[in-house]
């Protein structure tokens, strides 16, 4: 797993190396092993070693036709960041502390609900 992730590591950071401030990066991975935690910091790590503030546009996982099942961790394997690279000059760290701070959690994957669901709208007085 280590060599696998120093692997993605490595082509994240060439990638952000060659990005101008502005560009955009879209990096995925489909390995069970790299749970979406991982795979954050591991971006968050090349980002730091390239010396590349990122900002995050979008995290996705996988869609519905492949459901995650929460009792088999396995099934949330699909994993997708769009991120974009900013300017070192205009966003500078602050401190050396705010580099180790840890990256924003992936968000948890609720249960899809099985009942229908109606919104109403302002005129819709029916029940």
């Amino acid at each position: 797993m280590d060599s696998a992730t120093r692997g993605y590591k490595e082509i994240n950071l060439r990638a952000m190396k060659c990005l101008p401030p502005g560009g955009f990066l879209v990096t995925c991975s489909c390995s069970q092993h790299l749970t979406p935690d991982l795979f954050r910091n591991m971006v968050a790590d090349a980002a730091r070693d390239a010396f590349r503030p990122l900002r995050e546009i979008h995290f996705g996982t996988q869609p519905p036709d492949h459901p995650v099942q929460w009792n088999i961790p396995e099934t949330l394997y699909l994993k997708c960041l769009v991120l974009q690279v900013r300017d070192l000059q205009r966003y500078p760290r602050r401190t050396e502390q705010a580099a180790e701070l840890p990256v924003r959690a992936a968000p948890q994957v609720r249960a899809p609900s099985h009942k229908p669901h109606r919104q109403r709208c302002s005129g819709d007085n029916s029940r």
